[in-house]
């Protein structure tokens, strides 16, 4: 019995030695890894202009976006090696609001008279299916309450323009003039005006020949034309030529 007491003892201090052992390695293993390992180091994220733009965050129904609908917020604003959100191009901490018109419609135009009256065309939602030149009175200034009206001012004194494959309307800065811009695919371009905030029309006139086009642009200059104070200019995607 001694002999098998006394091999036991042995046993059981061998075995508490080669654990002290084990740890002494473990605790010296963890410290010079710290020494001689690589610091796996997170790059830092570079500020975004959006961190310091809104204070109280910016507002659920504001986007910022960039081209081809690619979200500023969650997208880096470097491009080629420069920042694109600097000088003209800071964005603006703001709070969208939207308001309805009544009518639906697509790829409007928007213009604005010195009366703060606002101008939507509205695709065929005009008489005999024309486009509508919608007028929003009341919305310059609007704080509280929501106050305003929205109604169709295109009234020609002829037949309206009944088709329109892409409508426009744009407002001259120096005039007030509301431009009407129908384009008819293959059969060229029609305008109309008003001087007066839609109250009267002029009729239709032709402003290109038959051609295939598409996507017109308009903008009129301070110079003044024959029988207007102000030049008009417009370009299209056709084959038309002047």
């Amino acid at each position: 019995m001694s002999t098998v007491q006394i091999k036991y003892g042995w046993d059981v201090d061998y075995i508490m030695r080669t654990k002290a052992i084990a740890l002494v390695v473990m605790f010296l293993a963890s410290a010079l890894s710290g020494c001689f390992g690589g610091d796996d180091m997170v790059p830092e994220e570079p500020d975004s202009v959006f961190d310091t733009l809104c204070p109280d965050g910016i507002a659920r129904n504001v986007w910022y976006h960039f081209a081809n609908a690619t979200d500023a917020v969650n997208t880096s604003s470097i491009f080629n090696g420069s920042d694109a959100l600097v000088e003209d191009n800071l964005p603006l901490c703001t709070v969208g609001s939207y308001y309805g018109i009544g009518m639906s419609t697509f790829e409007p135009t928007i213009g604005i008279t010195s009366e703060d009256n606002l101008y939507i065309t509205s695709w065929g939602n005009g008489d005999s299916g024309s486009t509508a030149i919608v007028q929003c009175s009341s919305l310059i200034g609007m704080i509280g309450s929501v106050e305003y009206e929205c109604v169709d001012v295109y009234n020609p004194p002829t037949i309206p323009v009944a088709n329109s494959n892409d409508p426009y309307v744009y407002v001259d800065p120096w005039t007030d003039r509301i431009m009407k811009f129908d384009m008819h695919a293959l059969l060229g371009m029609t305008v109309e005006w008003s001087d007066n905030e839609g109250q009267s029309w002029s009729p239709p006139t032709v402003a290109t020949g038959t051609s295939i086009q598409d996507h017109q642009t308009i903008a009129s200059s301070p110079y003044p034309a024959a029988l207007h104070p102000t030049t008009w200019v417009f370009c299209i995607n056709g084959n038309w030529q002047s």
